[in-house]
């Protein structure tokens, strides 16, 4: 079957998830193809960065119309915010883990500082109000993290944050909580595993050996409901999660997606959580094109809406960040990076059964 006769077959199904969108069109923030993105939110809106073919890191504002780069021959790219500005994270070949800070115009200001020398794959960022947290993976197979200060200014250097040798491991992800931190992340060997770690507000892991949170899964993520930790994770029926308290007490599984679903980027958004990943359409047996989707959801795992991602086929690359009343999607592909958002609304409380 051809590519054009294909692409026909699918067109009815995404025509019918953006009918029951909440996303606004998406906004075309550049052309050219990128393969990373990640994005945060300034008191000004959403600031995104990106990693070009090249490898250069690039940033720009939403509501700006320019580009501005960043650096060059990147590897691995991330991005936080605090207050109107934000930090850019980014790894190279050489393993120099590296920062700058970014107005929100998403132009560099002030110096570049180098964090560490040993980075061996994915670095992630997340933002408390008055710091930034950094992490990554070594090239010895532990995750080392450095906290700074809003200006950038190193508070906590580069340190182990576990003591066990976690080979074989990528998709670092962070989130806040306002006064710590928690990372996740999957093993792909000897078993697949989602592990994570909390923090302190002083950087300092409540634990140096890693807790799993879940024994067969990949690609997780995190966020904080404000009052705990939810990690989201895929695997072979769908997307899961579970909730991580600050002292690593676990909650029950819970399941979000029971379709193919993988990859989830998931946010807080004052009422529900709200999930982006990519789903597979099958125009016919033995064939399957990936393409973005998105749904709010209940913490108890129950589905509450279709917020119907207008993304293009074959994405590269995505992140979501969510906040009371506001979802924003990026999402990076050979077609370039664009921007969608919704605005949500706090979930209908549902009456209680009565016993007869």
């Amino acid at each position: 079957m051809s590519p054009v006769r294909t692409l026909l077959l699918i067109l009815p199904l995404l025509g019918t998830i953006a009918r029951a969108a909440t996303f606004a069109e998406p906004v075309r923030l550049t052309p050219s193809p990128a393969t990373e993105v990640a994005l945060a939110y300034t008191t000004d809106g959403p600031l995104v960065v990106w990693r070009n073919e090249a490898g250069t890191l690039i940033a720009r504002a939403a509501g700006g119309s320019d580009e501005h780069l960043v650096a060059s021959e990147t590897q691995r790219i991330a991005v936080a915010a605090i207050g109107r500005g934000g930090l850019a994270v980014w790894t190279q070949t050489s393993g120099a883990v590296m920062v700058v800070r970014l107005t929100g115009d998403g132009v560099p200001s002030g110096a570049i500082v180098r964090l560490a020398s040993n980075a061996a794959g994915a670095v992630t960022v997340a933002a408390s109000e008055d710091r930034y947290f950094v992490a990554w993976l070594s090239n010895l197979g532990e995750v080392y993290s450095a906290l700074l200060d809003s200006s950038a200014g190193i508070q906590v250097p580069a340190m182990a944050a576990s003591t066990q040798s976690l080979d074989s491991i990528d998709e670092l992800r962070s989130a806040s909580s306002g006064d710590g931190f928690a990372v996740v992340w999957h093993r792909w060997s000897p078993t697949r595993a989602i592990h994570a770690l909390t923090f302190d507000a002083n950087g300092t892991p409540a634990s140096l050996v890693p807790m799993v949170i879940e024994e067969d899964g990949y690609f997780p993520d995190v966020t904080w409901n404000a009052s705990t930790y939810f990690v989201a994770w895929g695997d072979a029926r769908g997307i899961g999660g579970r909730t991580l308290t600050p002292q690593r007490d676990l909650g029950r599984r819970v399941r979000v997606t029971g379709e193919e679903d993988v990859v989830p980027r998931i946010g807080w958004d004052g009422s529900a959580y709200d999930a982006a990943f990519v789903r597979y359409a099958h125009p016919r047996p033995g064939f399957s094109i990936p393409f973005m989707a998105a749904q709010r959801f209940r913490p108890s795992g129950a589905d509450l809406e279709n917020l119907g991602a207008r993304a293009p086929l074959l994405p590269g690359s995505w992140d979501l960040d969510a906040r009371d009343g506001r979802v924003d999607l990026v999402v990076a592909s050979s077609d370039g990076v664009t921007l969608q958002t919704a605005t949500v609304t706090t979930p209908p409380v549902r009456s209680r059964a009565v016993r007869h």
